[in-house]
């Protein structure tokens, strides 16, 4: 069934006018072409999304790591020196009495803590570029992104789906490399294994309608329809076959003596299709 769906549709694209089939690929072509010069990588969005503020920013964060690593370390006074200090202090201390060892322990720590904050603020400042060219680079890159997601979005990851769907379109359209007597040759000899199935189908199913239909009688009689006709019709269109088969089934109903079998749908009142539907909930054992 996916074959022959597949093949129809092929077909479609064969006897479409040509006028109209070159625009489409034309279109489709663009559409691509746009997308795969963009060479986007996944995830590309959300990298740029954090690197962006850090070039915007640059200066003042190499500025402000920089004071932040001469407080913690280089400036006189800093908060190592200082806790250097109180670290030797207690280390004497401590040996006077052992119960300061924790302390001095403790703020031997948190030096060994200071140190280790401030050379890594040092490297990171010293990785900091302010490149203008860098970011102007990455800021067309960004816009070019936000065009594309605009366009073929909403996401980084549907634009490359789109893409992989266009490419689909194209080939679809570029099906008349087979000529459209082998599609309705392959299409013909299909249908020709497919037909039996659904004739199977179709016969099970019109066996099952009519143990159906009487049991739905039978179930909704009590409930004040006393001259109701219920059927349930089975029509095989060969012409339409899908996974499921080829028929097409309906509901028909009449609630009054002599009145002709209608579609459900389109006669039954509000309060008729309640009842109705009660009486299926009935015994659904036994209508099913």
């Amino acid at each position: 069934v996916k074959r022959r769906r597949e093949l129809e549709n092929g077909l479609k694209a064969l006897t479409m006018s040509r006028g109209e089939k070159e625009r489409l690929l034309d279109l489709y072509r663009f559409q691509l072409d746009e997308i795969e010069k963009a060479a986007i990588t996944p995830g590309e969005d959300t990298e740029l999304e954090a690197a962006l503020p850090r070039l915007k920013n640059a200066e003042k964060l190499a500025t402000q790591c920089t004071l932040a690593r001469d407080v913690l370390y280089d400036a006189e006074g800093s908060a190592v020196e200082k806790t250097g200090t109180a670290a030797r202090i207690l280390a004497d201390l401590a040996a006077l009495d052992p119960a300061l060892a924790e302390q001095e322990e403790i703020i031997n720590s948190a030096l060994a803590q200071l140190e280790d904050a401030a050379s890594a603020i040092g490297a990171y400042a010293d990785r900091l570029s302010s490149d203008p060219d860098e970011l102007d680079r990455l800021l067309e890159r960004d816009e070019k992104l936000r065009r594309l997601k605009s366009k073929y979005g909403p996401g980084l990851d549907d634009v490359l789906h789109s893409a992989a769907a266009l490419k689909a379109k194209i080939d679809e359209l570029d099906f008349s490399e087979l000529k459209e007597g082998e599609v309705r040759a392959e299409i013909a000899a299909l249908t020709a294994k497919l037909l039996p199935l659904c004739e199977k189908l179709h016969a099970a199913r019109m066996k099952a309608a009519a143990k159906l239909g009487a049991k739905i009688v039978e179930q909704i009689k009590p409930l004040g329809f006393a001259g109701v006709e219920f059927s349930v019709s089975v029509e095989m269109d060969e012409t339409d076959i899908r996974d499921n088969g080829a028929d097409r089934v309906e509901f028909l109903f009449s609630a009054n003596p002599g009145s002709p079998l209608q579609p459900l749908k389109n006669i039954a009142s509000g309060g008729e299709l309640s009842r109705v539907m009660l009486g299926l909930k009935r015994d659904r054992k036994s209508v099913v």
